[in-house]
């Protein structure tokens, strides 16, 4: 029995279901011509910490622990073991969500993004244990009654192949919890750790527009930034120091402040330091967006973001250097992978709208099934990306890579830290 599929053992965009056998310790996969089964070990990503404190938090056996660079990676015997294990370790304090082995199963296997959300179009897929659908002839039928209900009909099976749920599940989730799901899948495919997202987050996650967060992610991809990337232990890596690093500025007179520092900077200053009356007086007088640091007196060090350093101090040291490595992110080749794939959809509907053009039969776009589809997962996987870049800048997918994106979105309009940084 083969331990894992490959292009040519196994096309999942084929696949009707997936389903996780435990006792077998296998996936079925449900394919037009037949099933066909794969080994399948179910694993969870952990923090990077040592081997032996990981181990002495586990009673018993049935599991395997590997470390990685920026990682570590416990594969089970089994899902009920790895549940077992993973509670073990949350009442030690490490919290790590449990992905269903079928949903595992598909992200790690699952090969082109354009080609699932195409061929599912075509193709059945599995409503519950006895019930299948093909989207075509639902979404087609549904554009008699409501438009509107087969452009949300069809929002859901594009999300249901785009994020390897079943389309129950779909139906149960709002858009931040999709949101949190694709944050899982690619964290989980990169083998990055992702501490559970807390509700309250995803509730208060302010969502930046698609073009917004396109601008973000040219930062990421120029400067490597992601959570697979920053402070790796290659000595190579050392110099290539980021605008999110901490050094020691000295003030270059009296009564300095630096206004708007970036936030969580802000929050900390402000808590750990005196003169609060001033800051707040301060922020009142100039309507500044955040508490400002300061004041300094003349020659006062104080240590801030790299970010943060204005023409009024001086920098002494690098305190707490902040890295990337030189080696490309796998999390970010993940995401330009994901944005490939709807500029082919894209190419793909406009390809479609003018050949329906050319042969006349085309009344209105959202008329033609197959566009209105494309159309409703194009604009699903534009939000997930949205979502994903939004909840990396609000600080919700680990405090690391928020302040790194917004040190160096910030740091990207002073010509002054540029020429330190060597990216």
């Amino acid at each position: 029995m083969p331990s894992a599929p490959n292009a040519l053992e196994l096309s999942l965009e084929n696949a009707i279901d997936a389903k996780y056998i435990e006792e077998k310790r296998q996936i079925i996969a449900e394919l037009p011509e037949g099933s066909k089964a794969f080994e399948f070990f179910p694993k969870a990503i952990l923090p990077k910490l040592n081997l032996n404190e990981i181990k002495a938090m586990i009673r018993g056996n049935g599991y395997v622990i590997e470390e990685g660079k920026k990682a570590v990676e416990l594969r089970a015997k089994n899902y009920s073991r790895l549940v077992e294990i993973l509670a073990e370790l949350q009442r030690n304090g490490i919290n790590t969500a449990a992905i269903e082995p079928e949903r595992q199963f598909l992200i790690l296997n699952s090969l082109d993004y354009r080609r699932i959300i195409v061929k599912s179009f075509y193709k059945e897929i599995a409503i519950d244990k006895t019930l299948t659908i093909k989207p075509k002839e639902i979404i087609s039928s549904l554009l008699e009654v409501s438009e509107k209900e087969a452009y949300e009909f069809a929002k859901k099976i594009a999300l249901a192949k785009i994020l390897h749920l079943k389309l129950a599940d779909v139906s149960k989730k709002n858009r931040a919890e999709l949101n949190a799901v694709f944050a899982e899948n690619i964290f989980f495919k990169a083998g990055a750790y992702l501490y559970p997202i807390k509700q309250e987050n995803l509730e208060s996650n302010a969502e930046l527009t698609f073009e917004k967060a396109l601008q973000l992610f040219k930062i990421m991809q120029e400067y490597n930034i992601a959570p697979d990337s920053i402070n790796c232990n290659c000595k190579r890596c050392k110099e290539r120091i980021l605008a999110s690093s901490i050094v020691e500025v000295k003030a270059k007179s009296d009564g300095v402040f630096i206004d708007n520092p970036l936030q969580g900077i802000d929050e900390l200053f402000h808590y750990n330091y005196g003169r609060k009356k001033q800051r707040i007086a301060r922020q009142r007088n100039f309507y500044l967006h955040r508490i400002p640091i300061g004041p300094l007196s003349r020659k006062e060090t104080k240590n801030i973001c790299l970010a943060d350093v204005n023409d009024y101090v001086e920098i002494v040291r690098i305190v707490v250097p902040q890295h990337s490595c030189y080696k490309k992110s796998r999390m970010i080749m993940e995401l330009e992978k994901f944005l490939k794939a709807i500029k082919e959809l894209e190419a793909i509907r406009d390809g479609h709208q003018k050949l329906l053009a050319r042969e006349k039969k085309l009344i209105a776009w959202n008329m033609d099934a197959k566009i209105l589809y494309l159309n409703a997962a194009i604009e699903s996987m534009k939000e997930l990306f949205s979502g994903f870049i939004s909840l990396a800048y609000n600080y919700f997918l680990g405090f690391e890579f928020g302040l790194a994106l917004r040190a160096t979105k910030k740091a990207a309009k002073n010509k002054r830290i540029l020429k330190l940084l060597n990216c």
